[in-house]
């Protein structure tokens, strides 16, 4: 997974105080939870390594990445009414994840889980709302989706 921003938006922030934020993950438990991209489990008792965020725009690019970084949206919605039968016979159900909607099987292994990302961290903020930073903290809060 890679976050990616239009350049003109790029602006690198710091948080002046914890800010809390929200990550879809998988076994979710009030102890930790764990990663469904990179599979990394996130403790309670403990703050994951800090990252350095390595901007890279190629030549002629109107787009910046930022390959490694802890994910997270600045709010998560859910959609009423939005179950939906698929082509493949299952029902599926739509959540706002920052600025779009994720479809999430009805029969699912996800939960949302609440982070901070602590005072002092560097983040960054794109065009769909979702959120990139070098530090992230798990509060042992979560739900089922």
């Amino acid at each position: 997974m890679c976050w990616v921003c239009d350049i003109e938006n790029l602006k690198v922030q710091k948080a002046d105080k914890d800010i809390i934020v929200y990550k879809v993950v998988t076994k979710a438990t009030k102890k930790s939870c764990t990663s469904p991209f990179m599979e990394y489990t996130y403790y309670l008792k403990g703050t994951p390594p800090s990252l350095t965020l390595k901007v890279l725009i190629e030549p002629r690019s109107n787009f910046a990445k930022i390959a490694e970084g802890y994910y997270s949206y600045p709010f998560v919605n859910f959609v009423c009414d939005s179950v939906m039968l698929s082509i493949d016979g299952k029902l599926y159900k739509a959540i706002q994840c920052g600025y779009h909607k994720e479809m999430i099987a009805v029969d699912n292994y996800l939960y949302l889980a609440t982070f901070v990302i602590p005072a002092g961290s560097t983040y960054f903020i794109n065009e769909d709302g979702v959120i990139v930073s070098n530090n992230i903290r798990y509060t042992g809060k979560y739900l089922k989706l």
